[in-house]
């Protein structure tokens, strides 16, 4: 149940900048874990590094069939600068000389 509390406490932290910004100088585990405490999330450092462990691992599973049919493709466009930057760069610029 502590395990699911430490990624209860991880998902939070993931969405609330506020949170974000108050466990930034917290220089320890023990620290975390007083700071998870005291806005409700009972949890051990044991807990804590089989959660982030098990996150990690799930992060870095390949793709299934169906996230893959979400990725969207990319392409080449032959024609360089043919955005914005066109009206700054030539397509022809092949260095550029220092200003100083």
């Amino acid at each position: 149940m502590s395990r699911q509390q430490a990624k209860a406490f991880i998902d939070r932290v993931n969405g609330d900048t506020t949170m974000q910004r108050q466990i930034r100088h917290i220089g320890d585990l023990t620290g975390l874990i007083g700071f998870a405490a005291s806005a409700g999330f009972q949890f051990s450092a044991g807990d804590w590094n089989e959660a982030a462990s098990g996150m990690a691992l799930s992060a870095s599973a390949e793709l299934s069939n169906k996230e893959l049919e979400q990725v969207a493709g990319g392409g080449i466009d032959p024609t360089p600068f043919r955005g914005w930057g066109s009206r700054f760069f030539s397509p022809r610029v092949t260095t550029i000389n220092p200003c100083f």
